[in-house]
């Protein structure tokens, strides 16, 4: 299962969110966003909480240590097919 973030808390990272659940493909690693502090709740399906794990400048440390969807210097971006995603 590949890992992904998402970037951004608003209402939107929402909708993605529930999209990229619901594909099964992917595993949530939480969201990257400047306004938050690390560890805000962004959102909670199920059982599962989803947290800011960073802000854009702290990315690099992150993707370094956990992250498998960024080689090098290319991001995927997976696919929805959902209209309000």
């Amino acid at each position: 299962m590949k890992k992904i973030l998402i970037f951004g808390s608003g209402s939107h990272s929402k909708v993605v969110l529930s999209e990229i659940l619901q594909t099964k493909k992917y595993k949530v690693i939480g969201f990257v966003d400047e306004k938050l502090k690390k560890g805000t709740v962004v959102g909670k399906f199920g059982n599962k909480t989803f947290k800011v794990i960073c802000n854009i400048s702290k990315l690099k440390n992150i993707v370094d240590k956990i992250l498998y969807g960024i080689d090098k210097n290319k991001f995927w971006l997976p696919k929805t097919s959902s209209c309000f995603a």
